[in-house]
């Protein structure tokens, strides 16, 4: 039974007015205004504090005195950094989410690990040099401010004070208007008009050069970062759907075709049995269909575990490396350099299958004697290398490599071309460890 969905959109009308519209410029020009005026106080005072302190502390690094001092000027130029961002947000009106730009440490953290963090956090350094190098540009745009409204406050005023002026040459006089009070006025009048026209759009480009030099020194690496983690977070999560779904697979094959399949072996052996004394034609049928039952039923366990092997599944990925080792059709040999505790599940399932196709090809293809098979955590990666005295030559088609590539994370090529040795990296579930000891998921470099 077809349905009809009937909808109804309502023409888009603008409920603001002229007077809200100038309201909003107002209110927007204002903000850019006290931007560019209140920030070139902080800047200086930042920029005076950051280049005492950072040139203090390397002249006396070498007495180690300077590495204290170092670290309490990359303190400071995170609090400026702080305020430069609120600024950003309140004043400028740029969203920028919710970032977090240092990174997050254990609150049982010491002394000594949260030193640590702040020297070799990219970010306070990058806050670092917005403070030295934003002060020249801070300076610049505070200049471009202060001329424009000058400007304009001097021109539109200029009937009154020139009656109080003092007579002389001044800049009328000087390109050849004269020096009599109309022609002072009228000069002075129109440059006050024309700074006054043009004064919104040159207090937002001075408060948009800044705030883009603020972005690119404040904001950018952190907002990498945050797009990394969102990123890897959706691969995470798509890798272990992916491989939920091949275990929810194996066990739904393993709990229903495959239980069925059993049954009737079970049911068409008693059968041959009991048909003794029936027809030839019958008993070899009932043979033929119980072989055929059988052959289904290794086919379907031998699918089971190419989507999901059972020791991968149950006892992890040490255990089913030795036990592929051991059913290798070529004399293996495993070198396991790894933790027996659980890593992801997509990252066992891609170390479990390169290493079973790469014994595969060993067996079909390289015309091996001895195969090599070592697995070590380095670097927070699992490092496999598959190692044999074969010919070479086997190829690896590109269906494989778009299967382990997304895993592989630091894989820049294919294998090797030169016979007898390959090597991969797998992230070993980017279990780093953190400054105060303990393993974190949230290493952003290392992902």
């Amino acid at each position: 039974m077809a349905s009809t969905l009937y909808t109804s959109i309502a023409p888009m009308t603008s409920t603001e007015g002229p007077l809200s519209i100038l309201t909003g410029l107002l209110g927007r020009f204002s903000r850019r205004l006290v931007y560019l005026f209140v920030g070139f106080p902080i800047s200086l005072v930042a920029f005076v504090m950051l280049v005492t302190g950072f040139s203090t502390g390397v002249g006396t690094l070498i007495t180690f005195i300077g590495v204290p001092i170092l670290l309490g000027t990359l303190l400071a130029a995170r609090v400026f950094a702080s305020v430069e961002r609120r600024m950003l947000t309140s004043l400028v009106d740029m969203d920028l989410g919710q970032l977090n730009p240092h990174q997050d440490l254990e609150p049982t953290a010491g002394v000594l690990a949260r030193a640590k963090v702040v020297f070799f956090d990219r970010q306070s350094w990058l806050d670092l040099a917005h403070g030295l190098v934003g002060f020249p540009v801070s300076v610049a745009m505070w200049t471009v401010a202060v001329t424009w409204c000058a400007t304009v406050v001097g021109g539109l005023t200029s009937p009154v004070w020139l009656l109080v002026a003092p007579d002389g040459q001044d800049l009328p006089g000087l390109i050849g208007l004269g020096t009599s009070y109309p022609a002072r006025v009228s000069f002075y009048l129109v440059m006050g008009l024309l700074a006054a026209i043009t004064i919104v759009p040159a207090i937002f480009a001075a408060a948009w050069i800044r705030a883009t030099m603020a972005r690119l020194f404040l904001v950018e690496l952190v907002s990498q970062r945050a797009q990394v983690a969102s990123l890897s977070e959706g691969r995470d999560a798509g890798r272990s759907a992916e491989t939920s779904t091949f275990r929810r697979l194996e066990r739904d094959i393993h709990d229903g075709p495959q239980q069925r399949l059993v049954r009737l072996s079970m049911d068409l052996g008693r059968a041959e049995l009991k048909a003794t004394d029936a027809d030839p034609a019958v008993r070899e049928a009932l043979a033929d269909a119980k072989r055929q039952t059988t052959e289904t039923l290794d086919e379907l366990r031998a699918l089971s575990r190419g989507i999901a092997p059972p020791v991968l599944v149950d006892r992890g990925l040490y255990a089913a490396l030795e036990e592929l080792v051991q059913r290798s059709a070529v004399p293996a040999r495993a070198e396991l350099d790894l933790d027996r505790d659980r890593f992801e599940s997509h990252v066992e399932s891609a170390v479990y299958f390169l290493v079973s196709e790469s014994l595969t090809n060993a067996a079909k293809h390289a015309q091996a004697s001895q195969v090599t098979v070592k697995v070590a955590q380095e670097d927070n990666h699992i490092w496999v290398t598959i190692t044999d005295d074969g010919v070479g030559g086997a190829q690896y088609i590109d269906g494989w490599w778009q299967r382990h590539r997304p895993v592989s994370d630091r894989a820049v090529g294919r294998p090797p071309p030169h016979p007898g040795v390959a090597r991969w990296p797998y992230p070993s579930g980017n279990r780093c460890v953190g400054p105060d000891g303990r393993r974190s998921n949230q290493c952003l470099d290392c992902r």
